[in-house]
Order: C-alpha cells, then structure tokens, then sequence
C-alpha cells in the first residue's frame, strides 16, 4: 500500500517538476555543445540506520522514474541550463539551497551545482553530505535532525563533466512532513520555555532535558516490528510521547541545539541490533549519553559517560573515522557531578604514550617525539603538557618527564637509551676514533682514525673504550 501511494505521489510531483524546468530553461543554439559529452547518473542512497526498513529497489524506482521525467524535457531543454546565467551554483551555495528543501520537507527537489572536480555518479552524494553536514552554525532543523529522519532518496543527475555543471534531482523519502515539524518546532519552544533552560548553565541544560525525555518519552513495543516510521521521529516522542531510540536521539539533539548545547546523533549498534544514542558537548569534550536506556532503567547509567564507561554501544565507522574523532574529542573520563563551570582535571599519569625510539650517541641532547593519548583523546604539546629531559646527552638511560598543564595534572616519566653504534666516528679532542666493538659495560673497542699518536683508551659519551692498534 506504501508503494503504491508513493509512486502517485511521484507522478504527480515529477509532472510539476518537469513542467518548472520547461519553463525555466533558457533557449540556447543546440550546436554550442555539440563537442561536450552529456552525462547522467542514477542516484541511490539508503540511510544505514535504516536499512531494515528500506527498500533499496523501492528507491530505484524513484530513481528511475525521477530520470524519465528529466528526459521529458528534451536533450536540448536540459542543455539550456549549463549557460552561466542560467544560476549554477558553487558546491556549498546549493548545498545551503539543497538544505533549506531539506528543511521544508520538499519530496522533489532539483539542484544546479558546478562542480568540476567531481564525478557524475559522486555529485549528488557529494552535495548532500554538505547539505547535512554540522558545523557551529547548524541549527536544530538542520544536520543530523534531517538525516535521521529519512530514510533514503532516489534521483538522477545529468550534466557535462568538461564544465562540471550539472542538474541533480532527488525524490526524497521522509519520516515526517511540513506540518509535523511546523507542530514541532513550536513544541519545543514551549518545552524549553517551561523547563526555564534560557538561564542554566550548559550541563544544567543537558541535565533537565535529558530528564524531561527520559520521564515523559515511552519505548513504542506496538510497532517495534512493523514498517511504520513515526516511530523514529521526534514528532512522535514529542507530540505522542512514544518513540524507539532514534526518536529519542532525534528529540534530545532537537532540543539541546535549540538550547544551545551542541550535539550529535551517533549510529551504530546496542544489544546487537541498529541503535542511535547522542554525544554532547560539555566544555571543551564530548560526553555519550543514552535516553532510551535510561529511560527504561529510571537511572543515569548513560548520561555523561565517556567512552571506556560506555559499553554496548559500537559506532558505525564513519563515527569511528579519525576526522570524526578529532572534531568531536571524547572526554578521557566520564562527568562527575556538578557543573561544568567547576574545573575537571585529567591525571596525566595515565596517559599512553607511543613515539618513544631508542637514539644513537650524537655528542648532542638527543629529544623525542612523543604523542599523547588519555582516554582516546590526543594531547596536545603546550597547551595539555609540557616536556622535560634528563640525562639525555651521554650514553646510557635517558628520561622524558611530560607534566600536565591546565586541565591535566601530576607527571610521567618515560626512559629510553641513548647508544653507540658500530661503525660511527666520533672526535674527541682533535683525534677522531671509529666504533669497532660497541659494548658499553668495559669491553668496547675503538681504533684510531689518522696518524695522530695513540691512546691506550678513550672515553667518549662518559663510556671508556679500549684503542686497538
């Protein structure tokens, strides 16, 4: 029954589109291109959270259908748009107009980009990646509050490489509609008002929303295992107060950016099934917090854990990436109570460090070039420790002392050898002498480079060694 009120839905969407693109295309001498090679691709793309519940062949479909109307316009037709005053717009310019569609709930939505670095077949995932992308400007309707409530598009897009300008159309699978989310973006600015966030602190802001969602949000058993969606939105937590963990992770990022709390929806899997939780930020790191789960233990055993007190939850690898990681740096340890105002600090002793290399006897201070990892969290030289040596120029054992600074305290201490190789010349006074034998503990042998009158021993890097004749 979905399907087929779909494809209706389509139909009619598609005749309006095509007829507003034959009405916007400008008329151009059909044999201006002739030499440029005309190219489109199908675009397909399944939400993974969703892949349970979506029909890849189903969005084919869309697809395919969404192609037949772009070629109802006529070859020509389509060409009249790659003239420059006909509004190709740069990557992040029709990203912000592909995202504002988004928004509105628009099920199809036609985008010109230029973009000449990129594939035919890459351009639409390309421009919608950026128009979902979160940066300090995202607002609550925007972001990842889009991408977690559709389940997957179909589309086509069409151009000319040589020039980078293409058309890209998507017919757009969404949980909600304009008027949900008109019903919610009121809501919530009725909920926030009442749970007086304007004047809290930031954790004081995650706390009561995170409260509110856990008392008045009930898991939805009834259609856990049916092929509705609302289930997954934050109009359903929200307005009929049942939801699975995507409404609740839709809800509370909803709520925390409308309050000015930055936050993620995060994907992967809990209690070997897909799962969505959301990570906060809390002064300068990220916390992980679970609504569904503490909602149904009336507790805070997921609220504010760091990574390592955050079990059974695994993230998808894109949340696992390391340009995800250094964006959103995780707290090495879990929140305490208070506020964040108050100053958390970070036993530095307990960091793991790699980089550490045994080094050869220069004559010179011999440094390293450490790096610094507590709780999954890089360190940074500066600005979390600083660094000191000793013993470091002679040969023997040398010590690398990393005390913590600002939020990182105490010291750690790592060692490491500095020796002498065989087959080094070192100079001592005005002789110079080649390693034979680099033991160190007596038994070491050098000889003697040049005519310079011989020494029975020498001691270079506070080491003696024996001069062979």
């Amino acid at each position: 029954m979905r399907k087929r009120v779909w494809a209706l839905l389509l139909g009619m969407m598609l005749l309006s589109n095509v007829l507003s693109c034959q009405a916007l295309a400008a008329p151009e001498d059909p044999d201006s291109r002739e030499s440029d090679v005309y190219e489109n691709a199908e675009n397909v793309w399944v939400n993974p959270m969703y892949r349970d519940v979506e029909s890849a062949d189903e969005l084919e479909e869309l697809a395919e259908s969404a192609g037949q109307g772009i070629e109802g316009t006529d070859l020509q037709e389509a060409r009249a748009g790659t003239r420059e005053d006909a509004g190709y717009l740069p990557l992040k310019k029709a990203a912000a107009s592909l995202r504002r569609q988004l928004v509105r709930r628009t099920n199809v939505i036609t985008v010109r980009v230029q973009a000449k670095n990129v594939k035919v077949g890459k351009v639409a995932s390309a421009l919608f990646d950026e128009a979902v992308s979160v940066d300090k400007d995202t607002a609550g309707d925007e972001g990842d509050y889009i991408l977690y409530h559709m389940g997957g598009y179909g589309g086509q897009t069409s151009g000319y490489p040589s020039s980078g300008e293409y058309s890209v159309t998507y017919v757009v699978r969404y949980y909600t509609n304009w008027w949900q989310e008109v019903q919610v973006t009121a809501k919530v600015k009725q909920t926030l008002s009442s749970l007086g966030v304007r004047g809290m602190n930031a954790y004081g802001k995650v706390k009561t929303i995170y409260d509110h969602i856990c008392k008045h949000v009930k898991y939805d058993y009834a259609t856990l295992n049916d092929d509705t969606v609302g289930k997954f939105t934050a109009y359903n937590a929200l307005m009929e107060g049942t939801a699975v963990c995507q409404g609740y992770a839709n809800l509370f990022y909803r709520m925390a950016m409308e309050a000015g709390v930055r936050t993620r929806v995060i994907g992967g899997t809990s209690r070997s099934v897909p799962h969505a939780w959301n990570i906060v930020k809390l002064d300068s790191y990220y916390y992980n917090l679970d609504s569904t789960w503490d909602a149904g233990s009336g507790g805070y055993v997921f609220f504010l854990k760091s990574n390592g007190d955050f079990g059974g939850h695994t993230r998808d690898k894109e949340y696992r990436a390391s340009s995800f990681q250094t964006a959103h740096p995780m707290a090495p340890v879990s929140y305490k109570n208070g506020t964040v105002t108050r100053t958390i600090t970070y036993n530095i002793k307990k960091a793991k460090v790699s980089g550490i290399k045994t080094k050869t006897y220069t004559g010179k201070r011999r440094t390293q070039d450490p790096v610094l990892r507590l709780g999954g969290v890089k360190l940074k030289r500066g600005r979390d420790y600083t660094v000191s040596y000793k013993n470091n120029v002679k040969i023997g054992t040398a010590t690398i002392i990393f005390k913590g600074k600002g939020k990182y305290v105490g010291t750690l201490k790592k060692k490491y050898k500095i020796v002498i190789k065989k087959g080094f010349i070192y100079k001592v006074g005005s002789r110079r002498y080649q390693v034979v034998n680099a033991n160190t503990n007596g038994k070491g042998t050098v000889r003697q480079v040049g005519a310079a009158k011989k020494v029975e021993r020498v001691k270079i890097g506070g080491k003696r060694f024996r001069v062979l004749e």
